[in-house]
């Protein structure tokens, strides 16, 4: 029973520090944006490169479904029909498209379909995200995969996407010495043959 309060202590705690930190990074960009005339031009350009798609998203969703459609629209405010509309672009047409697309999100929200994923088709960033995941629901595919990124008959933009951050962070697997070394290397050898 005290394993078990001290688990959760641990976690609450830990749930805690995380929220501080990011109270902390919330008000250092507010501060930031206060006062730095380059950080606020730079804030307001990633802004507009969210709020420019999110408006299309919208846009799309009311041509898709407009407001005269479907009559349980009339009866509710438009606020809330731009919420369901928003909600069925998602759910019936993003949705099926990332599932085509075989995106690792889709994979990752229905773990039981892992083993589906093909793993040379995601990006590092993505697996950078999802490799805790991966390792735990897909060990063997998702290690076999590791290996066979080495392989000198596989596509060279597959090893490229590894940066050398992320060929460290293989050293937590199990055999990850072994493919941090070869993905080391390999990085290496298309270092020096792009440069000659």
């Amino acid at each position: 029973m005290k394993a078990v309060k001290d688990k959760m202590s641990a976690k609450k705690e830990e749930a805690t520090k995380r929220k501080e930190k990011s109270n902390m990074m919330a008000k250092k960009a507010i501060e930031w944006c206060n006062y730095d005339p380059k950080y606020r031009f730079f804030y307001d350009r990633i802004s507009d490169l969210f709020a420019e798609p999110l408006k299309a998203d919208l846009d799309v969703a009311r041509r898709l479904v407009p407001y005269d459609s479907c009559p349980e629209y009339k009866a509710i405010n438009e606020s809330h029909y731009v919420y369901r509309v928003r909600n069925r672009l998602q759910k019936e047409v993003l949705v099926p498209l990332r599932k085509a697309l075989k995106l690792p999100e889709i994979y990752e929200c229905q773990s039981m379909e892992l083993n589906l994923l093909q793993y040379d088709r995601i990006l590092s960033v993505a697996l950078k995200t999802y490799k805790r995941a991966f390792y735990k629901h897909d060990r063997e595919r998702f290690l076999q995969y590791l290996q066979n990124v080495q392989c000198p008959e596989l596509p060279k933009t597959t090893a490229n996407n590894l940066l050398p951050h992320e060929i460290l962070n293989l050293l937590q697997y199990v055999n990850g010495l072994e493919v941090a070394e070869r993905q080391w290397k390999r990085m290496l050898d298309n270092l020096f043959n792009f440069s000659t």
